[in-house]
């Protein structure tokens, strides 16, 4: 979970900093949004895999889009719920960002956040 934490109060950080939507209240509501899309990706990609692969979920004229719809209520919300709850506290202290508020620190953020989907995606081509 430290992992986990420590990524949330990059992003944060990262969204403290910038020139818009910079209050403490958006920079959090951000930072749940982009951890969530980093945890979500792969569960997409193994849905996206399943609707390919079982030929009955492919009726329907809109049925590709049922099923995204289907699996971003299942797992995209209860994902940012839960994140919200568990960094909660961070969101009234945005000090806690502090130590990652540095121009070096939001640098090695984004690329951090930037290499993890590359990472995603590449191994989602091999």
């Amino acid at each position: 979970m430290r992992l986990l934490t420590t990524s949330f109060l990059r992003l944060f950080a990262m969204n403290l900093g910038r020139s818009f939507r910079n209050s403490p209240d958006k920079a959090f509501d951000d930072a749940v949004m982009q951890l969530s899309a980093v945890l979500v990706l792969p569960i997409g990609w193994m849905a996206a895999e399943i609707w390919a692969l079982v030929p009955w979920l492919h009726h329907g004229p809109s049925s590709a889009t049922s099923f995204f719809i289907v699996v971003v209520v299942i797992f995209v919300f209860p994902v940012q719920s839960w994140l919200d709850r568990r960094f909660a506290t961070y969101g009234q202290r945005p000090e806690a960002a502090d130590p990652y508020r540095s121009e070096s620190e939001r640098i090695k953020t984004v690329i951090g956040f930037l290499l993890s989907i590359v990472i995603f995606l590449c191994a989602m081509l091999y």
